[in-house]
Parts: C-alpha cells; sequence; structure tokens
C-alpha cells in the first residue's frame, strides 16, 4: 500500500533510529519495553513483528543487531539490500548514511516500508509476529525484548516502525472505512453527481426499467486491500457487460458538497489504471467485483480528507422480479479481512382487481385495459402491455420489449379478479372496455394511485398501497381496487294508455268481423 504522507512521517523515526553511535557510555539493554498503540480502533487486530535486536542506545544514539536469519536475508539479499547495509557482525546501518541528503533518506524510507511488512506478512518467510485485539482505545504489548519493531493493523494500513528503548506510543490514525448502499434517482448520464436527496435506500421500478445504484465509501484512509464486490438479486440484470468488464463509473467526490455537485467537485478514477474489475455469477446472480491497482490507492491515499469514494453502476429489472429486490454490497478491507456490507432495495408493485356485482358475487367476462395517459376526451393512450404469468392465470405480468403474445385487454374470469403486476409507484387509470353482457360499462376510467410500503427497520418495499374513487365506491390505503357493475334495466315502452286502447279495440273489431264473415259463409253454404 502507498501510503505516501503518512509513510514520510513514521519513516523519520526509522531513519533515526539507524544512527548509530560509539558512545563509550552507552547502556546495555538488558531490560524490557512496552510499544502502546494510541487511539486503537476497538475490534480491530494488531500486530508487531521484531526486525532488529537493540544491543544498546544513549540517548538518540542506537546500536542495532540483526539476527533473524530471515530478516538478514532480506536485507543482504532481498529487497532490503537497496536500503540497509549488514556488516560482518550482523550490525546495521543505514545505507549511504554520511552521503545521502534528508530528502533522500526519505524518499528511501517510502519505498522500504511497505516491503518490509509484506516480507513480514508472507508465510513462506516465517516470520513470527505477536497480534493483539484492541478492546479500549489503548493497546499495550509488555515486556518486549528491546529492538525495531514493524507494527501493522488490520484497518489494513501500516501503522508505524518503532523502538522499544524502553517505551513507545504510537498513535493509530486510521478508521475503519464505511460503506452505504444506495439507488441513484439522479441523472443517468452522471451517477456520481448525485445530490445527497437523490441516495436512497429504495425505490420502485416497472419491470423493463433501468435502475442505477451508488456505493459509498468513506473513511478510508490509509486502507489497503480493498475489495468491492456486488450481488444482483434474480429480478436485477447487471447491464453494460463489455469486454469481460463492467459499464460503471468510479469517482472522488467532495464529502461537503451534497448539492448541485459539479466536475470541480469531482476527481473520477480510470478503468484498468486506477482499478480492475471482473463480472461473475453467484447462485445464478449477477455479481462483479473490484480492485484498486497501485495507482488507485495512490489516489485514495491523496484524495481522502475532503472526499468519499462513490462507485456507480446500472440493472435491468427483469422479468423474474419480485415485489422486494435486494441488491447488496461487500466491502473487504485490511489483512484478515475484515467485511462490512450494505444493502439498497428495488420494489415492484401490482394493482389487484376484483370484478362484482352489489353484493360481492363475482363478474366474468369483463374487459379491461391500463394505461398511465388520458387524452383530453378521458380514454386512455396507449394502453400497457403485459404477459400472462405461468404461474397463475389471474397475474398479467408488465411484458418487457422483447416478449411476443402480449395482450392489452384483460378478460374477467369466474373468480372476478385479475392482477397487474411489474408496475412501479404513480398514478394509473383502470378502464373497462367491455362490461359483461346484462350490464352497464363504467362511464369513465378509474384512477388508481399506486404507492409503496416500507418496511421502517431494513428499509425493504414489503408491498404496495392503493387509492381511488369512481361514483360512490372509492378505496382508501386498500390493497384491491374492487369494480362493482350495475345490471342494465328492461326499457318503458313509449306512448299512453289512449293509444294501448285503440290497439285492443281494432283488435276486438278485427275479430268480430272475422267471426260475422265466417256465420254469412256457412249461412249461403245451406
Amino acid at each position: 500500500m502507498k501510503l505516501i504522507k503518512k509513510i514520510a512521517a513514521i519513516m523519520f523515526a526509522f531513519m533515526m533510529v539507524f544512527t548509530l553511535s560509539s558512545n563509550v557510555n552507552a547502556e546495555e539493554t538488558t531490560g524490557t519495553g512496552k510499544i502502546t498503540i494510541d487511539n486503537a480502533i476497538p475490534g480491530e487486530t494488531y500486530t508487531i513483528y521484531k526486525v532488529f535486536d537493540l544491543e544498546s542506545f544513549d540517548g538518540d544514539n542506537y546500536s542495532y543487531k540483526v539476527t533473524n536469519e530471515k530478516w538478514k536475508e532480506f536485507f543482504k539479499t532481498g529487497e532490503g539490500k537497496t536500503y540497509v547495509d549488514i556488516n560482518d557482525y550482523d550490525g546495521v546501518t543505514w545505507k549511504n548514511e554520511k552521503t545521502a541528503t534528508q530528502a533522500e533518506k526519505e524518499s528511501l524510507a517510502k519505498e522500504l516500508a511497505p516491503k518490509m511488512l509484506k516480507f513480514a506478512k508472507d508465510p513462506a518467510n516465517g516470520i513470527a509476529g505477536i497480534s493483539k485485539p484492541a478492546s479500549s482505545n489503548n493497546l499495550v504489548f509488555e515486556r518486549l525484548s528491546l529492538g525495531y519493531y514493524l507494527v501493522d493493523s488490520s484497518v489494513g494500513a501500516l501503522c508505524g516502525l518503532t523502538t522499544t528503548a524502553n517505551e513507545a506510543t504510537i498513535h493509530e490514525k486510521n478508521e475503519k472505512p464505511t460503506l452505504n448502499k444506495y439507488v441513484n434517482t439522479y441523472d443517468v448520464a452522471h451517477p456520481n453527481h448525485a445530490d445527497r436527496n437523490s441516495l436512497k435506500k429504495n425505490t420502485t421500478n416497472e419491470i423493463g426499467d433501468m435502475v442505477w445504484f451508488t456505493a459509498e465509501i468513506d473513511n478510508f484512509k490509509g486502507a489497503e486491500q480493498l475489495v468491492f464486490t456486488d450481488i444482483m438479486d434474480s429480478g436485477l440484470s447487471l447491464n453494460g457487460i463489455l469486454n469481460n468488464q463492467v459499464l460503471l463509473q468510479v469517482s472522488l467526490v467532495k464529502r461537503n458538497v451534497t448539492e448541485n455537485v459539479t466536475d470541480v467537485d469531482v476527481e473520477n478514477l480510470r478503468l484498468n489504471t486506477d482499478y480492475t474489475t471482473v463480472p461473475g455469477k453467484e447462485d445464478g446472480k449477477d455479481k462483479f467485483t473490484l480492485q484498486f491497482t497501485d495507482e488507485g490507492y495512490k489516489k485514495l491515499e491523496q484524495y481522502y480528507e475532503n472526499y468519499v469514494l462513490r462507485i456507480s453502476y446500472s440493472a435491468t429489472v427483469n422479468k423474474s422480479a419480485l415485489i422486494n429486490n435486494e441488491n447488496t454490497a461487500t466491502l473487504k478491507y485490511g489483512n484478515n479481512p475484515n467485511v462490512i456490507t450494505s444493502n439498497a432495495y428495488v420494489g415492484v408493485l401490482s394493482i389487484p382487481v376484483f370484478k362484482s356485482k352489489n353484493d360481492n358475487t363475482p363478474l366474468p367476462k369483463a374487459e379491461f385495459s391500463l394505461y398511465t395517459t388520458l387524452d383530453d376526451a378521458n380514454n386512455g393512450v396507449n394502453p400497457i402491455e403485459f404477459k400472462q404469468d405461468d404461474s397463475s392465470k389471474e397475474i398479467y405480468r408488465k411484458a418487457t420489449n422483447e416478449e411476443t403474445d402480449t395482450v392489452k385487454k384483460i378478460t374477467t374470469n369466474n373468480t372476478g379478479k385479475f392482477e397487474f403486476y411489474g408496475l412501479k409507484e404513480g398514478e394509473y387509470y383502470l378502464k373497462e372496455i367491455k362490461a359483461p353482457d346484462g350490464y352497464n360499462k363504467l362511464k369513465e376510467p378509474i384512477k388508481v394511485t399506486v404507492t409503496k410500503k416500507v418496511d421502517n427497520d431494513t428499509k425493504m418495499v414489503i408491498g404496495h398501497s392503493l387509492n381511488y374513487k369512481y361514483g360512490k365506491n372509492a378505496g382508501n390505503g386498500v390493497t384491491e381496487v374492487q369494480v362493482i357493475n350495475e345490471t342494465g334495466s328492461l326499457l318503458p315502452s313509449t306512448g299512453g294508455m289512449g293509444t294501448t286502447l285503440i290497439y285492443l279495440i281494432g283488435g276486438a273489431l278485427v275479430l268480430g268481423s272475422g267471426i260475422v264473415l265466417a256465420n254469412k259463409k256457412r249461412a249461403k253454404a245451406k
């Protein structure tokens, strides 16, 4: 990890302890020492590695010797030989101690410290460390043999280099990184420019919609071995996989700018230069992993004070979407590694409908369509297309653009029930296209407002709430729209009683005339 600023300060002590003295009054190192980690992070683990033995010291003058065979190898033939000389008696001196300038020493020190830590943590080298978890803000390593120690923490950053003559204190300046996952409702062209109000823990979308997610990481000072992973629920399909990469934006954004974020507030990171991504699958779900390069870590170290890290990417709500679709981000950091997670949720809502008589008896053979827009004549414009769900003949899922055999009209069966599924929050218009035989069709569309229900603790989407009104029928905060049809009545005949009497008299006269004519014919025949 390239922790430039921190290492520069820490390595000042490093250079001092390599300055040897031949003072004849030097003290013998027969005692034991103590290292205190000040401002330690509870729950994190700190590890110390002994590099050199302290033979004697006097004031600011120290005499060190390397006795560990592996460290000898590191400094004699390994990466450490550029920085330290080991004499025939295993005594330690800083390379070019007398001729190197202060700037040159600092530059070399910055390079050496992380290499020492990498060597110490490699199991193949067998460097034994002493590890202790912190239970408070002060962690003490006691009864240590005097020497030169490398101190590391599980937060993931080099904590310090120090000598135990006889006590030393190291101030922990790192913090645990934080991770927060959001649904991003900002302009999709610049998702990392989102203002604070555009980042939400949940939202709703229709099947076929694209949705943006943003993960925000803060307190990443000194962090190393960061591994960011995102896993989509089965109802979400990761977008933009191209050449085995993931289409996303990674940026450092000024922390105190919460709205009207502009380009001057954003430092963009570059794919394959500052970070790499690898897409994949886990239990059939889309996922990707992001890791930072050395160049990326340099930028994190440069901007940590005033910036947060944002990672934004998109997904499509697919036909497998459920009421609640979870998106889980995971951040691993440090040496253990430590793991933190954060979730955001995309809800898919529905409008259940019950077609009935006044007595709640189901009515089959009614036809309905659903709209989001009405024209000036109060007629629906472009009905939403649906696909009958395989799991239930009463559920009609919003169709995707690629699907065929879709329907724009739904006909009720003997239960009188059906459900429009795969919708987002908003206003819809339910229009009866055809009423059952013998019943009057509704005159106007029913306006239905759909809102999501959210669990207060988890922020998951757990259902829907409906408001609607037509005529005397209304529903507020209900889960189903009941559409009641009135039967048609037999229309009365036109005209008054006089006309009826004329018909009756005329009929009687015709009947009487017929009888008279029949009698006359019989008389003539006789």
